[in-house]
């Protein structure tokens, strides 16, 4: 699949392995004009609104804030305006972590269990595996309603631990990697464990008073103070959006900062005023592309500006998202902190980016601009025959007119080349994306992840797509049409115990006819049918399944299929359409949710 983040990082960077704070290549003088007439563009129409810090060897600090901070309108935000920086708060996090190894209070080979036996897999999960998303742990956000039921409320370290507890494991330690909540958060109370004191006061003491950070600070509060800023999401304004209580995401997400603040942070800990060099190595080698704290930044196959190189990390929290990285090559540093955006933060940062690093780079402004586009489609060819396959009525859908998702924009035959084309014009806001996917079939099932691009005023762009699911997607289908088969081959042959186990304990069965049933209720309809010598049989309707990936949380899988209650192979039958959610688990994928209709 092309994943949207890596399109959105277009023009940015392919990266290599960190070093110190070292110039190698010379660092461009920043162009404060170009940058401020894009900032200023941000907000001026309502893309995003926020505040900017970059730090350049013997330069001035380069900051620039814009639009408003709260839903009032009033006041502007400024470069003192302070920001919930979300996971970025996983970087101090870390670095507290290797401040408290260098100082044999603990070990990145230290085990859970020696804090918290009681959780899954205690004795196996490292401090390290914590810090790099190997532990295993299941994600607390994942708990069912979190949102609603948890995230607004504050809550304690009991309940957050009751959480951890109950969202079990994804997979066994060390055995792969999957970005996690729980880690960080464990890493924050372990802390305060080991030195008697609480997460805010280590923060204060060890990074924000050493670096003179007067605007970074651990919040108990939704409320941060004096200087704050507001969550804001668009709707036609900007208005405020609820807000997480930051006791919930402690150390993996409740530091508030400012991008001064944040540039001067990262500036230290590459510098070595935070860490020593071999904590900063270990910080900094990646494996399955996580550090300790640490991620590529932009990411390493991101084309765009050459060979820089760039660690630091994200965040997202409620309305608000912000980026920290530094080009250690360089001696560049840069953080850009928002408190709403229709942008996606990684085309503000590709933009601000190219503006320091390419001469001449005109960012976008944001006014309407025209553009006729070419598509073009090949599609592969069918691996038994050899020939193209019979797709119907290929076509395009996105999200800026003329195109639609909840229409089909044809696409007609070119006899000479054998692709599929239309011309469109567009008309759009200059430098925001285009989202696009190609669809077929009567019922239009989608075939192709989303695309997006950048029409630029007065240039014909043209677009070559080629129609596959990449193998990921492939190997999913693969794996849940197994599963399919495992439970409706033991419903086909009488085996409720062997359906019992593919089926969730938390399974909720709806059905058009009949109403909600559990697990419970489930198994024991299923097993009195059978005592009863009621047998159809289940086929699927060749064609009907459709796979898609719900993260890694599992996947969701629609289709038709026929039960029949004699042997020919249409006699008694009747076709029902289902819905499918798969939830991945340590004993495989199990079915979690069924929606039946057409009874």
């Amino acid at each position: 699949m092309i994943a949207l983040r890596r399109l959105l990082w277009a023009c940015c960077l392919g990266l290599a392995t960190p070093g110190v704070l070292a110039q190698t290549t010379a660092a461009p003088a920043v162009d404060r004009a170009r940058l401020d007439a894009f900032v200023q563009a941000l907000s001026r129409h309502d893309q995003a609104l926020g505040s900017v810090a970059i730090a350049l060897p013997g330069q001035p600090l380069y900051t620039r804030a814009t639009g408003q901070a709260s839903a009032d309108a009033t006041p502007l935000a400024t470069p003192e305006t302070r920001y919930r920086i979300g996971s970025i708060s996983k970087l101090f996090t870390a670095t507290l972590v290797m401040q408290q190894v260098q100082a044999r209070r603990l070990s990145l080979d230290t085990r859970l269990s020696r804090f918290y036996p009681q959780l899954p897999n205690a004795e196996r999960i490292t401090i390290e595996q914590l810090l790099r998303h190997r532990s295993g742990l299941g994600d607390l956000k994942d708990a069912p309603d979190f949102e609603q039921r948890l995230a607004r409320a504050p809550q304690d370290e009991a309940t957050l631990l009751a959480l951890i507890r109950e969202a079990g494991t994804q997979f066994e330690p060390d055995t792969r990697s999957h970005y996690n909540n729980s880690g960080p958060i464990l890493l924050g109370f372990i802390l305060q464990r080991i030195t008697g004191q609480r997460y805010g006061a280590l923060l204060r003491k060890h990074i924000a008073e050493p670096l003179g950070l007067s605007n970074t600070f651990y919040s108990d509060t939704p409320d941060h103070g004096p200087q704050a800023s507001q969550s804001l999401h668009w709707q036609g304004a900007w208005a405020a959006t609820p807000a997480t209580h930051p006791t919930v995401p402690q150390g993996s997400g409740a530091v508030v900062s400012t991008p001064s603040d944040l540039v001067r942070f990262i500036q230290a800990l590459f510098a070595q005023r935070l860490v020593n060099a071999g904590s900063l190595a270990q910080m900094s080698r990646l494996v399955d592309g996580f550090g300790l704290g640490l991620v590529r930044l932009p990411p390493a196959d991101a084309p765009g500006l050459g060979r820089l190189q760039g660690y630091g990390h994200e965040g997202v929290i409620d309305a608000y998202s912000a980026v920290l990285m530094i080009l250690p090559q360089q001696g560049v540093a840069l953080a850009w902190c928002s408190n709403g955006a229709r942008l996606p933060r990684e085309a503000v940062v590709t933009a601000l980016l190219r503006t320091v690093f390419e001469p001449g780079y005109r960012p976008p402004t944001f006014e309407p601009v025209t553009t006729n586009i070419d598509f073009a489609l090949t599609l592969p060819p069918t691996p038994s025959t050899g020939a193209a396959p019979a797709i119907v009525s290929p076509g395009l859908r996105g999200s800026v007119p003329p195109l639609s998702w909840d229409t089909t924009t044809p696409l007609r035959l070119d006899p000479v080349d054998g692709r599929w084309k239309t011309r469109l014009a567009f008309t759009l806001p200059e430098g925001t994306a285009l989202e696009y996917k190609y669809v077929h079939g009567q019922l239009t099932w989608e075939r192709t992840p989303n695309r997006a691009l950048w029409p630029e005023a007065d240039r014909p762009q043209q677009v070559t797509d080629r129609w596959e699911e990449d193998a990921m997607r492939q190997r999913l289908r693969a794996e849940v049409m197994a599963a399919d088969q495992r439970l409706f081959g033991a419903f086909n042959h009488q085996d409720a115990d062997t359906m019992a186990q593919i089926f969730s304990p938390r399974l909720e069965f709806f059905h058009d006819k009949d109403g909600l049933s559990d697990h419970a209720q489930t198994m024991r309809q299923l097993r009195s049918n059978f005592a009863r010598g009621v047998q159809p049989r289940r086929e699927l309707v060749e064609g009907s399944v459709e796979v898609w990936p719900a993260g890694d949380f599992g996947a969701m899988q629609t289709g038709a299929h026929r039960f029949c209650s004699g042997q020919g192979s249409a006699a008694g039958c009747q076709t029902f359409r289902f819905a499918h959610v798969w939830e991945r688990t340590p004993q495989g994928l199990q079915l979690l949710r069924v929606l039946s209709f057409d009874h």
